[in-house]
């Protein structure tokens, strides 16, 4: 902006005057660019500072996040600080040479991070992670091997449910940013406030004191993750009602009850995950070639069918012996003396079909569908 000097203002004051405005640099706009792979601690300050009030590290491969700069030796403690800070809405300070030179009040930060088993478990075996609260104050899954799309698989990229749910979110996204305020000191200024409606205080309030007396009984596994379920309950709930209605300022019941249903999935999915880690290895691949083989309905099964099967992750003839005799240790598998049927391999036709390739063989188990006591 020009800066008008009036006439009778003396050489020296007019040049004081330019001087004192050119120092006076316009304020940059934030850009909303809220989206990171990677991110460290002084990088996080920077980027609320003069990008974006809320941030948010979405990686498919989260160990360019959690192997990066910010989980380095030096850096690992102040970083998951600083990060269950943020969950807490607690201030963040910056620092130069251990005195506070700045402040950033409210941040906001989302992180969907995809990791692979093994450095998970290094996670888990590294007590900073559970010991700062950090792992706690995340919802934890794992999945299945995913699938590329192909002709005989389903794009779920383009089913109705999926593209409704991706549309509200954008749809919410862009309400967020079109009606978002600052104060004078570049504070973030929400506009939306949510309350909870009488029934869905009372719902949230049950489930609170259900995870509190779970902590030592059905949950007692994963008493950090149960005591701070009924928070992760209340935000989904939240989310949720901002999804079906941009304009609503209550929770309802119904939104409260799936925020709980959600949250509790994730809790029991942690209990399976953490239970997995601590079965050994044989027990967990002879478990998924049995929910294979009831799957399909198999009657009777060989190393050439476990070797060729779809979906039973065994690749050579030593680990179809290993895996039969988990097996048969545990009676889900019984051996036959005589010669039958079995199916060792799905094959696709030229005209599209399935046909089962079959051998008779008298080297084969009888699959148990249910085991006695």
């Amino acid at each position: 902006k020009r800066l008008k000097v009036p006439r009778d203002c003396s050489r020296e004051e007019k040049i004081q005057r330019r001087m004192d405005h050119a120092k006076k640099k316009p304020v940059q706009p934030y850009t909303f660019d809220v989206l990171r792979k990677d991110i460290a601690y002084d990088g996080m300050l920077n980027a609320y500072q003069n990008e974006s009030p809320i941030l948010g590290v979405v990686a498919s491969e989260g160990g360019q996040f959690y192997q990066g700069f910010g989980f380095s030796r030096e850096q690992k403690s102040h970083f998951l600080a600083a990060l269950c800070s943020i969950f807490s809405d607690e201030d963040l300070d910056k620092t130069r040479g251990g005195v506070v030179i700045g402040k950033r009040h409210h941040p906001r930060m989302t992180i969907y991070a995809q990791v692979q088993e093994d450095l998970f478990d290094s996670m888990l075996a590294d007590g900073e992670y559970m010991g700062k609260g950090y792992l706690p104050r995340n919802m934890i899954s794992k999945v299945g091997m995913f699938t590329r799309v192909g002709a005989d698989k389903v794009d779920y990229r383009k089913i109705p449910s999926v593209i409704r749910f991706n549309e509200a979110c954008v749809g919410l996204l862009e309400m967020f940013k079109a009606n978002v305020r600052f104060d004078n000191n570049r504070e973030l200024l929400f506009p939306i406030e949510l309350q909870l409606s009488d029934e869905a205080l009372n719902e949230h309030d049950q489930f609170k004191d259900y995870c509190e007396s779970e902590k030592f009984g059905d949950y007692s596994m994963v008493p950090k993750f149960c005591g701070r379920a009924h928070e992760q309950a209340l935000r989904i709930a939240g989310i949720l009602t901002l999804l079906h209605d941009r304009d609503c300022s209550v929770i309802p019941l119904q939104w409260m009850s799936a925020g709980i249903t959600i949250a509790k999935w994730y809790l029991d999915e942690t209990v399976r995950i953490l239970a997995d880690e601590t079965t050994p290895q044989e027990i967990l691949d002879a478990e998924k070639v049995l929910n294979v083989l009831h799957s399909e309905g198999l009657q009777y099964t060989n190393t050439n069918q476990l070797e060729n099967w779809s979906g039973t992750g065994v690749r050579t003839k030593k680990e179809a012996d290993a895996v039969i005799k988990t097996l048969v240790e545990h009676n889900w598998l019984i051996k036959v003396n005589d010669r039958v049927v079995v199916p060792v391999k799905k094959v696709k036709l030229e005209d599209g079909t399935e046909t089962v390739k079959t051998v008779t063989t008298g080297k084969a188990y009888r699959v148990v569908y249910a085991v006695q006591d």
